[in-house]
This record gives C-alpha cells, structure tokens and sequence, in this order.
C-alpha cells in the first residue's frame, strides 16, 4: 500500500477515494448516518470491484482536513474509538464476513502553514480494501441490500438485472 501523501498527490481514480469525515456532516454541523453510509457504500464498491483505497479526512479538492471533527462525536475521542466504530459500521451495514479485506491505518500528515500561521499535522484514515471472493452488499436497515461497484473514479449502484449479469462476470463460480 502506498503511504497518504502520495495517494493524495495522486488524486482519486479507480482504486483511490476521498471522504472528508466518516461521519460529520460539516455543512450540517452534526452527526450523519448518511455520511457513515456513503463512507460503506465506498468500501462496498472496492470490494466488489479489484479492491482499493478510501482516506478519510481529505476533501474532494485533496486538502488534508483531518479527522479532529469526527473524534469529537466518538464516546472514545481518538483514533481508536474511530477505528472500533468504522469497524463497527462495516460489521454491520457490509458483514463480518468481509472485515478480513478491510485494513484500517492512521497517518499524520504534516500540513502547510500561511505567512501567520504554524503548519501542524492532521491525522487521515486509511482505509485499504482488497478483492472480495464473493459480491458484497450494502445493508440499507430496511432488510433490502444494495450493491454497489467501483466504474472509474465513482462508485455506482447497479439494478437487479445488472447486479446479476455483473456477479455472473465478476465471480463466474458463484
């Protein structure tokens, strides 16, 4: 796996994504599930394509914005009550099942400062998901699953028909 700066550098595609929080709704200014399910979506559609990588706490542009804000919503406010609860939500919304694809691991990335202000370091998430052996689901609560899979640099879902057509192409075993 290659070290944050460098994927960041990279920019997204493929095999790499950004998320700025995995569960802080910053337009919001509270706690979104929706943000956590977006986050699951992602790791879905890595795992039901060739695998990759989702680093939390850098925005769309690239910006490393640090994962201070979702720490704060954490009963454990660091980045091992970030890691129990990612955990946690991939558990429960993808299964246990497939958490032996997900790495999970932290680096503080040093950012710039102004002509004013000290540059400091901010803590992202890297989030590393390999190949799954079979199709993955998005749990959506309401006893439905979703499936999602990686098409360039976006994640997609697919209808029934093409959920069916992919997994025949994809896992030909299945």
């Amino acid at each position: 796996m290659h070290d944050a700066s460098y994927l960041i550098d990279q920019g997204e595609g493929f095999r790499t994504e950004f998320k700025e929080t995995l569960r802080f709704d910053k337009r919001k200014g509270e706690v979104s599930k929706e943000m956590e399910r977006v986050v699951m979506k992602t790791i879905v559609a890595f795992l039901n394509a060739k695998g990759g990588t989702l680093l939390i706490g850098v925005n769309d542009k690239g910006e490393i914005v640090g994962l201070e804000e979702d720490y704060k919503t954490l009963p454990k406010k660091n980045r091992d009550g970030f890691e129990n609860h990612l955990n946690m939500l991939i558990k429960t919304m993808i299964g246990l099942a497939f958490t032996k694809y997900v790495g999970i691991k932290f680096s503080a990335i040093r950012t710039g400062g102004s002509a004013n202000a000290e540059g400091g370091e901010k803590e992202v998430c890297l989030v590393s998901v390999g190949e799954s052996h079979r199709p993955a689901y998005l749990h959506n609560g309401r006893d439905k699953e979703d499936f999602f899979v990686r098409v360039g640099n976006s994640t997609q879902p697919f209808s029934m028909s093409e959920t069916e057509e992919y997994i025949k192409t994809r896992w030909s075993s299945v």
